[in-house]
């Protein structure tokens, strides 16, 4: 019996599970007057995606939570030097010859922040890759894709459409869908931000629908759609996620009986519906794990991934609200 307790121990803390290791990260800083994140998710599976997605999450917010920011000027400014910094530390010390060992990142980082004008706050982000941002509107309940448009493959998940970390010549980024996006916030309002793993489970093509069920008449398939309507297919994939997520929003609120959602609201809303759509693909996993899963959303919806998804609301940290009401 001593012998076997360690051993058995020692089992269990080396048993992976199938996915490991989870190569998405985040980190959230709060401050007096703004609030910084930034989540990424490490490109295919492994220990060198992990790690470029760690460093790229991590550097990315130490480099915002050093600079001044003031304004939107030099808040973009900010993104713009933080992602810089975030690659070069990605590739740091690797000689040329060996640079393509390194994993990738896609990686999403956003500032927000009250402008001058009463009871106003400004979310503006920088996103290379497939991360998303919403915005969930207290007064409203509304909810809007604020990274609307940032993946360029409309229909082949695969494709991040962009990467820090060594992916085109010369071991540089892939800048392709690198771009800014910004919204105005109120107090009380929710910022969310999740991997692909997530939103990837609020995409009708995942679901199992075809076009022409969500409003795109006489085309029969996501390709098809794609090749001949793209902008008519991105808002059409926009308008279902952004409803189904209200819907589930609602939900959660009515659960509650109250108007008040809350961050956690929003996570566990989200986590939950996911485990639910992806509940037959796993059983089949589990049940035939020498088999690969049928590529037939219909039967089995929903993506299998790493999900992750931070949330957080617009106010000014309670312990500051509290002295100032003094």
């Amino acid at each position: 019996m001593v012998l076997l307790f360690p051993l058995i121990l020692f089992l269990k803390l080396n048993k992976k599970k199938e996915g490991d290791p989870i190569c998405d990260s985040f980190y959230y800083c709060q401050f007096a007057n703004r609030s910084i994140m930034a989540i990424a998710d490490g490109c295919n599976w492994g220990e060198k995606p992990k790690i470029a997605s760690v460093i790229a999450s991590d550097i990315a917010v130490s480099e915002l939570s050093s600079a001044t920011i003031d304004n939107i000027q030099q808040a973009g400014t900010a993104l713009i030097g933080a992602f810089e910094k975030a690659h070069e530390k990605i590739v740091e010390g690797k000689p040329i010859d060996s640079i393509w060992e390194i994993g990738t990142t896609t990686l999403l980082a956003g500032i927000l922040f009250e402008t001058q004008v009463k009871d106003n706050w400004l979310f503006l982000c920088l996103s290379v890759g497939d991360c998303k941002a919403f915005h969930w509107s207290a007064k409203s309940g509304q909810v809007i894709d604020i990274t609307c448009g940032n993946r360029k493959n409309l229909t082949d998940p695969r494709d991040p459409g962009g990467r820090i970390g060594p992916h085109v010549a010369a071991g540089l980024p892939d800048w392709r869908n690198l771009d800014f996006y910004s919204i105005n916030c109120q107090e009380g309002d929710i910022i969310f931000c999740v991997s692909d793993g997530v939103h990837d489970n609020l995409d009708p093509q995942e679901l199992g629908l075809l076009p022409k069920q969500v409003g795109m008449p006489n085309i029969e398939s996501w390709k098809e759609a794609e090749a001949k309507h793209p902008d008519e297919t991105e808002r059409v994939k926009t308008e279902q996620r952004t409803t189904l997520l209200k819907k589930l929003l609602k939900e959660a609120l009515e659960a509650k009986k109250t108007r008040k959602l809350t961050p956690a609201d929003v996570v566990q809303s989200w986590m939950k519906h996911c485990s639910q759509v992806t509940a037959k693909s796993r059983k089949f996993m589990e049940d035939f794990p020498e088999k690969k899963l049928p590529s037939d959303y219909v039967e089995y919806p929903g993506k299998l991934d790493h999900t992750t998804c931070l949330a957080f609301q617009v106010r000014r940290p309670q312990s500051l609200i509290e002295s100032q009401n003094k």
